[in-house]
């Protein structure tokens, strides 16, 4: 008996082509149908006993098949106990769906699924997924990935970031974890990047980015930072909340300063929208306690302006990476102060109303128009200080100090 089993392996070693003969499960989405069985292509086949269950090696070119997944590799082995086959050297597995390829590949063909480590390259239509380690759960199209996660989409023109993820061919929806990144391109180069410390959720089917903790938002010379984002790439608005902060900065050169300015522009609010138009920020809203802040220095460190803004909403257009206009409504109140001119005076300008109306030229403001059709009524009040000197100090005497 035993001499006939060694004949019988002997003679079924010259053939290339093995079916595997594991445990036959039924399909999930029907129970009368049953799976088909794995096999195997291979010009060397080898076999050996373990664990009271047979090992199959496969060598020089391995190609194996089951209803519509293929996978090849330079070798592989087949664990007839724990129903799994083991591909090794350039691996690839292939369904109707996407392409994996890997250093390894593990594939349980009882219920579908499929590990691959090292280098790993997923690749589908319209996006390319790479991660040191992938587990695609074909039956519940399910993919996991662990060990680093970069994901291109070319159909939105974006790049995710992150040290793991999740995404569910089901409902179009993707989770990333690990301080993920997102960079939204266009064809001149990086549109938008947003970061955060916690979790990004990707709704692909209606183009919706969800993020949450320490979320980064920047584009050009703006930066924002909230608690919650969500961005919505069909509409190209980002949505913040949990106090938002936006920073912009920028330079220009008015006619009566000495040297380049700076101007750095703060504002919050407790929820924020920052619109998007031909690959720029065109403005910023703020609802909820908004508050404005635009300081202006010189190459010296020293202040050319400053100006305040407080309201219950506010706009920032903006036009070229500029501010052009903001409008403050809700018992909007302004200060605004200017440091001295050629002539050695200056002077500061307090307003208030139901509506402030600020416009800038060359990032400087050149008009404010106040309007008080509610209760809080339209007031302004402008200041002009002189320079002190020694002449107009003087004590109760009328000696000068």
């Amino acid at each position: 008996m035993g001499a006939r089993l060694l004949a019988f392996l002997g003679v079924t070693g010259l053939l290339t082509v093995a079916v595997v003969t594991g445990q036959v499960e039924r399909r999930p989405d029907d129970s009368n149908q049953t799976r088909e069985p794995l096999r195997f292509k291979a010009p060397q086949t080898d076999y050996d006993f373990r664990d009271s269950s047979f090992v199959k090696s496969y060598s020089g070119g391995v190609y194996a098949w089951q209803e519509d997944v293929e996978l090849e590799a330079d070798k592989a082995v087949y664990l007839g106990k724990t129903a799994e086959a083991r591909f090794y050297g350039k691996a690839s597995f292939k369904d109707s769906l996407r392409q994996l390829r890997a250093d390894t590949l593990v594939y349980y063909y009882t219920n579908r699924e499929a590990l691959a480590v090292g280098h790993v390259d997923v690749t589908e239509k319209n996006r390319l997924f790479r991660s040191g380690r992938v587990r695609y759960r074909k039956d519940f199209r399910l993919i996991e990935a662990f060990g680093g996660v970069y994901v291109r989409d070319d159909s939105v023109r974006s790049t995710i970031t992150g040290i793991s993820a999740v995404f569910n061919d089901s409902t179009g929806n993707g989770v990333i974890t690990g301080y993920p990144v997102l960079i939204r391109e266009d064809k001149g180069g990086s549109f938008i990047r947003i970061t955060c410390d916690d979790t990004l959720e990707v709704d692909r089917q209606n183009r919706v980015i969800r993020l949450w903790q320490n979320v980064v938002v920047t584009k050009d010379s703006l930066r924002v930072v909230a608690n919650r984002a969500i961005y919505d790439d069909s509409l190209e608005v980002v949505s913040l909340y949990g106090k938002p902060v936006a920073q912009h900065v920028f330079f220009h050169r008015p006619e009566d300063a000495i040297s380049e300015i700076k101007a750095s522009s703060t504002v919050s609010g407790d929820s924020m929208w920052v619109y998007l138009k031909d690959r720029q920020v065109s403005c910023v809203e703020v609802v909820g306690s908004a508050h404005a802040t635009t300081v202006s220095t010189d190459s010296t460190g020293g202040v050319y302006d400053e100006s305040i803004i407080d309201s219950a909403s506010m706009r920032l257009s903006m036009a070229d990476d500029r501010i052009s206009l903001i409008t403050a409504r809700g018992t909007a109140a302004s200060y605004y102060h200017k440091a001295q001119r050629e002539d050695n005076q200056m002077f500061v300008n307090e307003a208030a109303g139901d509506t402030l109306y600020f416009f800038f030229s060359e990032g400087k403001i050149s008009q404010l128009r106040i309007t008080g059709a509610g209760g809080s009524g339209a007031r302004g009040k402008y200041y002009e200080f002189k320079p002190v000197t020694a002449s107009t100090l003087k004590d109760s005497t009328g000696k000068s100090e």
